[in-house]
């Protein structure tokens, strides 16, 4: 039988590899997701959830009760559009990971105004989280993408080269939050409020709307607006 310590550094590396989050393990297994948290922590995870873990992760049995680690798979879906790196607890890079540095990105738009790609162009800034950061957001390291502000528009939210963290994994709209969007063909970070008829008031937190006047999106152009995700931390001089 695999040791506690075994069991979450397994755990903690199939969810990696697999780009899986806790809220899906906690929906297999039928636990919470703080058990989940509570798993990759200190390993004690009884062995009735190891059927669930074993069809999930497509792994043997074995693998859970104390067998030797199957090959590494190719991880499906798509390849990220950025890169990051990992620091492991072990030398030879087997251990638990404990924290992901992360390129900051500016981000343009290719394709001319009707074009909803965002084009990531890497910067010489560097931003390091720790693990259990990503798991308080219920994020995988492919969801987050660090890309910084331009303009004054978000003021005093979010100044003119502050860095927006965004959660691509968070883009369903929630009222009066803040987002990475594209729309007019331009890339902006933007506070969003769905209407009752459908559409969408995009508005700059900057009190000067004879500058930043709010942006009204009827229902039948939301097809223009492609959310990248939610701005759920900064680094600068505002404060979300």
């Amino acid at each position: 039988m695999n040791t506690n310590k075994e069991l979450r550094d397994r755990l903690i590396f199939q969810m990696r590899e697999k780009g899986v989050r806790a809220s899906e393990v906690a929906e297999w297994c039928g636990v919470s997701q703080q058990a989940v948290f509570n798993w990759r922590k200190n390993g004690r995870i009884d062995r009735r959830h190891f059927i669930a873990l074993t069809n999930r992760f497509n792994v043997p049995l074995e693998y859970w009760l104390g067998a030797e680690e199957p090959q590494e798979q190719p991880r499906p879906g798509k390849a990220s559009p950025h890169t990051y790196g990992v620091r492991n607890d072990e030398a030879n890079g087997t251990g638990p990971v404990l924290e992901v540095t992360f390129p900051v990105y500016d981000i343009d738009v290719s394709g001319g105004p009707s074009a909803a790609t965002p084009e990531l162009i890497e910067t010489r800034y560097r931003v390091c989280y720790q693990m259990d950061w990503l798991d308080r957001w219920d994020a995988k390291a492919d969801d987050i993408l660090i890309a910084r502000v331009r303009g004054s528009s978000m003021e005093p939210v979010l100044y003119d080269g502050d860095k927006a963290v965004i959660h691509r994994g968070r883009t369903r709209v929630r009222n009066d939050t803040v987002y990475s969007l594209i729309y007019g063909g331009d890339a902006r970070v933007k506070r969003l409020f769905t209407l009752a008829d459908g559409g969408l008031r995009i508005v700059s937190d900057n009190p000067d709307k004879a500058r930043y006047p709010d942006e009204i999106v009827p229902p039948d152009e939301l097809s223009q607006v492609y959310v990248i995700g939610q701005v759920i931390e900064k680094m600068g001089s505002g404060g979300l």
